[in-house]
């Protein structure tokens, strides 16, 4: 489609017009009378690749069929490697085969406004336009469609974005936990039953379990709760060649993924390597097969086999619950990474490939640009990126087009490539334009020029200055030296974070996300403090003279590889899902700014960012500088595994001006087990033990402890023991003993699963439920009322014991 006259790769985003070549992107508005009209496809259906080989699922589909035949939406949640996205991906072809118009659309690597956009395309026939997001909604409104959304882990604020967009649709999304969204039919995705997980682990070993692996087969079932993932591992390094042939015992489940990739072979590992650095997009199968020529087909099916990788619509990925821990193990040599790198350039090349064949692989381009500027091959990243960000535009995936030119800017400023950084420094600006951030586009095309003219180019120098007038005649940057630092811009907050994120605030985007391999972001500095570099350079201008102080920016943290501006000090560590890096800028004294990191998707559930050395004081959810004299700010999250990095941080950074006393990190859950029936008790909370029903002698109750992050949204679950440990054996009978967990916000029916009770809860301050047999006496209820003559242990301060209210007996 061409708008505005016969030019190379013009696409339409709202009311601007993008003519997009391999120099600059040139922004025009859309005249009158001129901007595209969309018209209804006459079949919507996108469906993905079909799972092979799925099993154990047909209750599940029935119930999903069932929900939507009669107009329900449903969100299915359950944990990493339960077959989310296996049944989605089957439920998407039997509800197409009972003659609906299905669209499926994953998530991963793409913002709610992009999901729309994949949305916009499946249902009408238009080329190069995205709508804004008033028109999109009008033209969404009444289409009737089935969409099944795989990884829908945004925050509350988009995912009601996107259900207010597609309103006539009937909507099933996948996510690690319950949403917030209050409407439609949710339900939890459990693993696999007793039979079925026995035929899976036979599938693994190919052959049937014999008598005497049985009890092995049982317990491993029971502690992998029947996550098809963790059981196909279990029976891959069982069968593997050369093995015992012994099925693992439950203890060793942990190390059976580091165990399987020492058993890989150098076609397998290149291709978990490519995997590992594509993160949570996966890479197509096509891009596979230019990456990883000799032996692909062979070494994906069996690291499908052994649980490394999963399929995914177009091609593979590594599997959900892998670690940075194996990315690291399986990083290339920095000259095997400029090879693969090279091979991507010439793959983008190829006449017959598609803008979005760029965007689906965002996700590898950032990984890999991270990792060759990790190895000091930055102008091999600058070239990858500089290749792929041209034709990515015309994909108007916006957020996957913003990741690539993210990484090549920051490549650009280490391998001192002034070129490109006058590139992709222009080109974010262009985005920030199309997508609202007037602020943050005017800052960006400001940069631009001075680094343009700075090179010489007066030509493209002045082509943005038109661009800039003509769109906007007053949109102009603030001086960054001479502009009040205390009188931000009104949408100062737009230029900082895209719509949903919530600001520099980053509590919105904590809640219920899941950690994907290979989580990224930016550090952003805003105020006075934006876009100033070491050397006293801002938005590219020099501020010779001034009198600046140096600020250092750490970030150590375990669970994000953040994108840092200004010099680095040191080593800097940056890989999938790390940072550990010290870098430096220079404002000019007095001036004042908000530093935020800004995450390219949802945090793991309950983790939220801290910063040190702000003027809030230690452990602040936001922070707020002064470059009133030399200091450090220093940034991690409330991850479990950042525990050191938040005693380092604190030891670094004195307490800020406004300092207050430093709100807990975690807060004590605590579980009064009244229940001799009971195993014990486990949390999905990282870090925390299970805790085993082992009450002192004599004792009848027993407490379990746990510590969480304030505003953690919890899991429990207590499993029924086969036997009592101390009931005489006439009395050893299950058929009356169920399980329930009181003063939960959200439980199971023990007259559903009588041997197991599940519960969640939000902990914000210290808490206490209860565990009780229902069929036998209703402890709980007598502890909340005082009747019980004493506790296990007194509740530590902030506890908000009860009021309990236990279901009556079963």
């Amino acid at each position: 489609m061409w708008v505005g006259g016969d030019v190379h790769g013009p696409v339409v985003v709202g009311d601007r017009n993008i003519t997009v070549t391999g120099d600059r992107s040139v922004v025009t508005v859309v005249e009158a009378g001129r901007r595209p009209e969309p018209r209804l496809r006459g079949d919507a259906t996108l469906l993905p690749r079909r799972p092979e080989g799925m099993f154990g699922r047909t209750q599940q589909l029935g119930v999903l069929a069932e929900v939507v035949s009669r107009g329900g939406s449903v969100q299915v949640h359950g944990e990493a490697g339960v077959g989310k996205s296996t049944l989605l991906r089957e439920a998407a072809h039997t509800l197409s085969g009972q003659g609906r118009t299905v669209v499926y659309v994953p998530t991963t690597g793409r913002d709610a406004e992009d999901v729309l956009q994949e949305v916009f395309e499946a249902c009408y026939d238009t080329g190069g336009y995205r709508p804004g997001r008033t028109e999109l909604r009008r033209l969404l409104a009444a289409v009737e469609v089935c969409l099944l959304v795989d990884d829908l882990e945004f925050p509350a604020g988009e995912l009601e974005l996107v259900m207010n967009t597609v309103a006539a649709a009937t909507v099933v999304f996948t996510a690690r936990e319950p949403s917030p969204w209050s409407e439609g039919q949710a339900f939890q995705l459990a693993g696999f039953a007793r039979d079925d997980a026995f035929a899976l682990l036979e599938r693994g070993l190919n052959r049937p379990l014999y008598a005497r692996e049985l009890p092995a087969a049982q317990a491993l079932w029971e502690a992998t709760r029947g996550v098809p993932l963790r059981l196909v591992r279990a029976a891959a390094l069982a069968g593997r060649p050369g093995g015992t042939g012994e099925l693992p015992k439950p203890a060793e489940l942990d190390s059976l993924l580091p165990a399987i990739v020492e058993t890989l072979d150098p076609a397998e590992r290149d291709v978990a390597a490519v995997l590992a650095l594509a993160g949570a997009n996966g890479v197509d199968g096509r891009a596979l097969v230019a990456l990883v020529p000799d032996g692909l087909a062979a070494a994906c099916r069996r690291l499908a086999a052994f649980g490394v990788s999963v399929p995914t619509e177009r091609g593979h990925r590594l599997a959900p619950d892998t670690g940075p821990e194996l990315a690291d193990a399986l990083r290339p040599a920095p000259a095997e990474l400029a090879a693969l790198a090279d091979r991507l350039r010439a793959w983008f090349a190829e006449p017959d490939r598609e803008p979005a064949d760029i965007t689906e692989h965002a996700g590898l381009v950032a990984g890999l640009a991270d990792a060759l500027v990790a190895a000091d091959r930055a102008r091999d990243a600058v070239a990858l990126t500089r290749a792929a960000a041209p034709r990515a535009a015309l994909a108007l995936r916006m957020a996957a087009w913003g990741r690539i030119l993210d990484r090549g800017k920051a490549a650009a400023e280490r391998a001192g490539d002034r070129r490109g950084l006058a590139y992709f420094t222009h080109e974010l600006a262009v985005r920030d334009l199309v997508t609202g951030r007037r602020v943050a586009a005017a800052a960006g095309m400001a940069a631009a020029v001075a680094l343009w003219r700075e090179l010489g180019d007066h030509d493209q120098a002045d082509l943005t200055e038109q661009t800039q007038q003509a769109l906007d005649p007053g949109l102009t940057a603030p001086d960054p030296v001479t502009a009040d630092p205390g009188a931000a811009a009104p949408d100062t907050a737009s230029m900082m974070s895209p719509p949903g994120t919530g600001g520099v605030e980053h509590a919105g985007i904590a809640g219920a996300g899941k950690a994907g391999l290979g989580l990224t972001g930016k550090l952003v500095l805003g105020g006075g403090l934006v876009a100033v570099a070491a050397g006293g350079t801002a938005f590219g201008l020099r501020t010779a003279g001034a009198d600046t102080v140096p600020v250092h920016l750490r970030v150590d943290t375990g669970v994000i590889s953040v994108q840092m501006p200004g010099e680095p000090e040191g080593r800097c560590v940056r890989a999938p899902s790390r940072t550990n890096c010290t870098t430096v800028i220079k404002p000019a004294k007095g001036k004042r700014g908000p530093v935020a990191v800004q995450p390219d998707g949802p945090l793991p559930t309950g983790v939220r960012f801290v910063y040190y050395g702000c003027d809030q004081g230690p452990a602040a959810a936001s922070c707020t500088v002064r470059a009133d004299r030399e200091k450090t700010v220093c940034i991690t999250t409330t991850s479990p595994r950042d525990a050191s990095a938040r005693q380092e941080c604190a030891r670094r950074t004195p307490p800020g001006p406004n300092a207050r006393p430093a709100p807990p990190t975690g807060v004590p859950l605590e579980v009064i087990v009244a229940a001799g029936w009971a195993a014990g008790v486990s949390i999905d909370v990282p870090g925390q033990p299970y805790c085993p029903n082992t009450p002192a002698r004599g004792a009848v109750v027993f407490s379990c402890r746990f510590v969480v992050p304030a505003g953690t949204t919890a899991r429990l679950t207590a499993r029924r023991r086969d036997r009592h440990p101390t009931l005489a054996d006439h009395l050893q009978d299950t058929g009356s003993v169920r399980l329930a967990l009181i003063g939960c916000d959200d439980i199971s029916n023990p007259l559903e699963t009588p041997a197991v009770a599940t519960c969640t809860v939000t902990v914000r301050t210290g808490r206490v439920l209860c565990l009780e047999e229902t069929g036998m006496r209703n402890i709980c209820s007598a502890v909340a009322a005082g009747q019980w003559p004493k506790l296990p242990a007194t509740p530590p301060p902030g506890f908000t014991p009860g009021p309990y209210s236990s279901p009556p007996p079963g």
